[in-house]
């Protein structure tokens, strides 16, 4: 098997400074001027390096104050430093200037001929090239730098290279100096090249499956080694193997249906052949079962002790074997691997972290799991099934890490997992264990809230239910309505998040049902003494949302009564209405049959008593009047509509009141009985300063609000002078 892949290191630094006159090319400069210096590449077996700079404007149309053809050799050291000074735009409102940076080429002796600035283009170079997977074959590395005068600014660009090595390094220890890299995927014994074969010839039969045979099995490789030098240590870094199987997601995106850990303390099998889905190393996503596309999992790393000249290598290596079903057809492979000579400081990745601002070469698995073959690293194809990819330059942008660690035959990195979960009440079903992700808990009616105390080993991060918490320590307590509710635990280590979901059953409440005449009450025989009872009724009972007949008991039987479950909150009993045709209604009058709908189509009081008795006992309580007037100008047409205006009577007031009593106190405003209402029209709504009114027949009606108790009643005798003295009708409300 031959190497794949030489990840070379280097760097290009660009350093700004900006004066004032004209930009010129090669020689002295004396206007503002950009100092690119193309920093110690140092590459293995590499003669000359070339680059295209160029700097741009801030414009809104950017301008290009001047681009070059650089070489290493002509400009620098020849193993791929260059130095060059340009000049930048110190205008200020175009002083945000952008440098752009290609690889043209890189060559294995110093070039002959440079060839013009192309945008990265090779045509015109004359020299000898070494092939490489080119970061900036799509588009420049790009960095601004703000170009002030009197002023220097730096610029860093941090370019790794990837290229194919001359050598192998399974039987004979590589050469160079740098880091190498061979990847591949196999789905079966693909000899020709041509994809595998549907009779399943050409399968690969490594792993047992749960009946002992052995069958199916899909191979990731990966192998490294920093060179051959005792001081070097080959560090390998990969993120969990994810399926995509298209069940929590479609084939428009990318979602995790089972991720893989590919790393353990102790190598071969994982799992229990057959039984993926109790497996500490397989997470699956809810509703997903890894069985239907998974037998077993087994994990191989290690190091072999090559020689090359007489040096020690160390090549480390690390695979990845999957026993699959035939449902593995359904899915795609992603993950993501990097090595690193960890032994040097300065390759810009620490403890499996690449740097931000930084082009640093990784390798991508993106595999089809239905038409695989044998797919090895292809430094020619950028988005094949096995290839390399490049991080950023942005040195604002987020770092790249790693899930997994292997070096020096340490293993590092592992999914979390909690080691307790306790609930504030009852037990979880089934008993906790730290590789069961999913539990119930079963709680009573009258159960309103919960807390969990989940923990964790010591640096691992717990939330609950999106709240932050301490291990051992409980939760916030959680809300929890009658029914099902979910509550999601996670747990963070530095490599991955892990989720436990406990659905808590709240037994359901007392539920609410018509008789034969479509009149509600609850299903055990409570019967509150108001609409409020059953729009918020005691707990454990299923509270009223639907307008209608109720059914309620005033001290002397039941009665069906109207009532307003929506408007203003609900919770509102119709107590009074008096239609178009019955101007007044004495506060002695019943003749409640008719307070069963609320159409204004006829006259309905209950007694006063049933009224009082609306609100508790307790005399300072607040009682809500609310009073709907429905009042015509004289070619019929509605006018001064207060519908929906509430008033409340003020905890502070007690309820009785004197017939007679003045009104200039709030109390006085809001605590009318049913017995000082007379007349209804003497009744109006209003604001502490300004009633309810409407100023014209084509106005909107204008009601205060006092800030403090809301809309409240106020005593007005007579009428609205905007308004005739015919009224469609009157509705009184008691909450």
């Amino acid at each position: 098997m031959d190497i794949r892949a030489l990840i070379l290191a280097g760097s290009l630094a660009l350093g700004a400074g900006c004066m004032s006159g004209a930009p010129q090319g090669d020689g002295p400069i004396s206007g503002p001027a950009v100092t690119v210096n193309v920093a110690a590449l140092n590459l293995a077996g590499v003669g000359d390096v070339v680059w295209d700079v160029e700097v741009r404007n801030g414009a809104g149309t950017p301008q290009v104050v001047w681009h070059k053809r650089l070489s290493s050799s002509g400009y620098g050291d020849g193993a791929g430093s260059a130095s060059y000074v340009g000049p930048c735009d110190a205008d200020p409102a175009v002083a945000t200037n952008t440098v752009n940076v290609w690889v043209v080429g890189v060559y294995d002796a110093p070039v002959s001929t440079l060839g013009a600035f192309a945008s990265g283009g090779g045509g015109g170079v004359v020299g000898s090239a070494v092939p490489f997977q080119n970061p900036t074959a799509a588009a420049a590395l790009s960095r601004t730098v703000r170009c002030d005068a009197n002023a220097d600014n730096a610029v860093a660009f941090d370019v790794t290279l990837a290229r194919p090595a001359t050598q192998g390094f399974f039987d004979v220890a590589v050469s160079f100096d740098d880091v190498f890299c061979s990847a591949k995927f196999d789905c079966c014994y693909d000899a020709a090249g041509d994809g595998c074969a549907s009779d399943g010839s050409e399968d690969i039969e490594l792993l047992f499956d749960a009946g002992g045979n052995r069958a199916r099995t899909f191979n990731l490789a990966l192998a490294c080694t920093a060179g051959p030098d005792d001081a070097v240590l080959t560090a390998l870094h990969m993120d969990a193997l994810e399926l995509d199987c298209d069940v929590v997601s479609d084939g428009s995106t990318f979602a995790a249906d089972v991720m893989i850990a590919p790393a353990s303390s102790a190598p071969g099998n994982q799992c229990a052949a057959g039984d993926l889905s109790s497996c500490p190393q397989v997470i699956e996503a809810a509703g997903v079962d890894a069985d239907d596309y998974l037998f077993q999992v087994a994990v191989f790393m290690g190091e072999e002790q090559l020689t090359s000249g007489g040096q020690s290598a160390c090549k480390v290596y690390w695979n990845v074997s999957l026993g699959v079903e035939d449902g593995v057809s359904a899915c795609t492979l992603r993950t993501h691997a990097t090595a690193e000579d960890a032994a040097t400081a300065d390759d810009a990745v620490v403890d499996g972290v690449i740097a931000p601002g930084v082009a640093y070469p990784y390798l991508v698995w993106d595999v089809d799991l239905d038409a695989c073959g044998s797919e090895a690293l292809d430094l020619a194809d950028a988005s094949g099934p096995v290839h390399v990819d490049y991080t950023g330059v942005d040195p604002a942008g987020d770092p790249l890490g790693f899930d997994f660690h292997f070096a020096s035959g340490v293993v590092t990195g592992e999914f979390p997992t909690l080691d307790g979960l306790a609930p504030s009440t009852a037990t979880l079903t089934p008993s906790f264990a730290p590789d069961i992700f999913s539990y119930a808990v079963d709680v009573s009616n009258t159960t309103t809230a919960i807390s969990f105390a989940p923990s964790a080993p010591l640096g691992y991060a717990l939330t609950v239910d999106g709240e932050a918490v301490a291990s051992g320590a409980s939760s916030s307590p959680i809300a929890i309505s009658s029914g099902a509710n979910a509550v999601v635990i996670t747990v963070t280590s530095a490599v991955a998040t892990r989720t436990y979901t406990v659905v808590v059953n709240r037994a359901p409440d007392v539920a609410l049902v018509p008789d034969g005449s479509g009149v509600t009450g609850f299903a055990d025989g409570l019967v509150p003494h108001s609409c409020e009872g059953y729009r918020r009724p005691p707990l454990g009972y299923a509270p009223a949302t639907d307008d209608g007949r109720y059914t309620v008991n005033w001290g002397d039987g039941a009665t069906a009564v109207y009532c307003d479950m929506n408007r203003d909150e609900g919770g509102w009993t119709l107590v009074w209405k008096v239609d178009n045709r019955t101007l007044s209604v004495t506060t002695g009058a019943v003749n409640p049959s008719n307070l069963t709908s609320p159409v204004l189509d006829s006259w309905g009081k209950y007694s006063d008593a049933q009224i009082r008795a609306i609100r508790t006992s307790t005399a300072t309580d607040v009682v809500g009047y609310r009073i709907e007037q429905f009042q015509a100008w004289g070619d019929g047409s509605s006018c001064g509509d207060a519908n929906g205006v509430i008033g409340y009577v003020p905890a502070s007031c007690p309820f009785a009141f004197t017939s007679g009593t003045g009104i200039n106190s709030q109390c006085e405003r809001g605590r009318r009985t049913y017995t000082d209402l007379s007349f209804f029209t003497n009744w109006y709504p209003s604001g502490t300063g300004d009633w309810c009114h409407q100023p014209n027949k084509n106005s909107t009606i204008v009601c205060a609000h006092d800030g403090t108790y809301a809309v409240v009643l106020h005593w007005f005798s007579g009428y609205d002078n905007n308004c005739s003295h015919t009224y469609k009708g009157t509705r009184v409300w008691v909450r």
